[in-house]
């Protein structure tokens, strides 16, 4: 990762040089705390997301899959695929793929859904939930996902 250069102020606020130096060119001097403050929030977004990236390998998962396990550990009675499309923020095709992929390594298992059953088409795979398994509540070896998650946050 670069080395950022942050310094204080003369109101005692951090900021990084280097972007104020090249949005000083741009920006009207009055605009620069905002312009600042959204530059340092992005940038913390992407620092958690590489981090959150780099510890869910450590499982094995990606940063969605893991998200997935996390959402079906706290609905167990399962989740239909286009809602958890809804609350990734992913397309249904893209979840479809990331589920079939926990279902494919035991960590997820289709069940039936009265509720998604009776709007769907006959053979449509909308018509099953997906619920963790017991090796997806608690992966072999790896408590430490929902131990550690709990105490971040995720």
């Amino acid at each position: 990762m670069k080395h950022f250069n942050i310094d204080a102020d003369e109101n005692g606020l951090l900021y990084n040089v280097q972007v104020r130096q090249q949005l000083a060119a741009h920006v009207a001097p009055d605009a620069m705390p905002a312009l600042e403050a959204f530059s340092a929030l992005v940038f913390a977004a992407k620092l958690m997301h590489r981090t959150m990236d780099a510890w869910a390998e450590r499982f094995g998962l990606s940063a969605t899959r893991l998200g997935i396990l996390f959402m079906l550990r706290h609905q167990p009675e399962g989740v239909p695929l286009g809602l958890m499309a809804t609350r990734l923020h992913v397309s249904p095709r893209n979840v479809t793929g990331l589920v079939d992929h926990l279902e494919h390594y035991g960590l997820v298992a289709r069940v039936a859904d009265q509720v998604i059953d009776a709007l769907s088409l006959p053979g449509s795979q909308r018509r099953v939930a997906r619920r963790p398994t017991p090796s997806g509540s608690r992966p072999s070896g790896s408590s430490e996902i929902y131990s550690t998650a709990s105490a971040t946050g995720y």
